[in-house]
């Protein structure tokens, strides 16, 4: 600290100076580094010494003339933390001053309400975020309204707990029946695979043989030949097998025979390619799937699984 007092003010200082009178870029950024805690008697690199101010210091950072700098920073240009986004909005956030938090916060919505956001405003609020444990709710706002894809991804992982996929009851009695078939598994991860992708035809195509696999293990777990050592995957895949095991649930012999005909008219399955003459493929396939998730499930239902 001795050694290097007063050089994160300086460093914060000409980065303003530089600003002002060009423009600032990742290797002048590095050379003011490279300026302000070099020093060849030691044995320490100047990342290193800029890092002990940033993650070890709480003095330095915290005097009035490293807090002026910073708040003129950010009302000067607030892109400048983009070049350095995790140890810029660390430094801000250890001065623990009211004033350098709230310069940030400001300049970020108000270049949102003037429709001037961009990629370097995104980094920099995930990264003040971040760093603050994502206490600021009107920031995140603010990030999903300006990215769908990070709208998504909090949605899913941040906003609530993945943990409460494994107590989803309807998946878990899946796992239950599918048990080691490892193969189901990646049948049904092809078919999500495919749907991210809205390939409508490939998407069927896994799932219709994702359905025709877990039949097989229904078939299994329900005893549905009782001297059966495995599940017999080579059993159901003809239409008259499958309307003649799911004979129980009402309505079973048209959701069947229409995902058959789908099948055999599936261009990634049969030679006919008869969906590629049709207008209403999309809507087909997906009311089919859709159809054959819901057999399976009442049949699961209706055998207490």
């Amino acid at each position: 600290e001795s050694l290097f007092s007063g050089s994160l003010a300086s460093f914060l200082q000409e980065i303003s100076s530089v600003i002002t009178k060009e423009c600032l870029d990742i290797e002048i950024y590095n050379a003011l580094i490279e300026k302000h805690f070099g020093d060849d008697t030691i044995e320490f690199t100047a990342t290193e010494v800029y890092n002990y101010f940033v993650y070890e210091d709480d003095t330095e950072v915290k005097s009035k003339a490293v807090i002026s700098a910073i708040v003129k920073l950010i009302n000067q240009d607030v892109s400048f933390i983009s070049f350095d986004p995790k140890r810029i909005s660390v430094l801000i956030l250890k001065t623990q001053s009211t004033s350098a938090i709230k310069a940030l916060l400001n300049q970020l919505f108000r270049r949102n309400r003037a429709g001037l956001w961009n990629s370097y405003d995104t980094i920099t609020a995930i990264s003040y975020l971040i760093q603050s444990e994502f206490r600021h709710i009107d920031l995140i706002d603010v990030l999903c309204q300006n990215s769908q894809p990070l709208e998504e991804y909090y949605q899913f992982f941040c906003s609530r707990s993945f943990v409460n996929g494994f107590n989803n009851r309807r998946i878990n009695n899946y796992c239950d029946i599918i048990g080691s078939d490892w193969k189901a598994n990646f049948l049904y991860f092809m078919f999500l695979v495919e749907q991210s992708k809205h390939n409508n035809l490939a998407k069927f195509a896994f799932y219709k043989n994702f359905f025709d696999r877990f039949t097989a293990d229904l078939a299994f777990v329900t005893q549905y030949e009782p001297d059966a050592k495995k599940p017999n995957y080579n059993r159901f895949y003809t239409e008259n097998d499958h309307k003649k095991f799911y004979s129980s649930v009402h309505g079973s012999d048209g959701v069947i025979k229409k995902a058959h005909k789908l099948r055999n008219a599936n261009p990634l399955s049969h030679a006919s390619a008869g969906l590629i003459d049709k207008d209403s493929t999309s809507s087909d396939l997906d009311e089919s799937i859709e159809d054959m998730g819901k057999l399976i499930d009442q049949f699961r239902r209706n055998n207490g699984l």
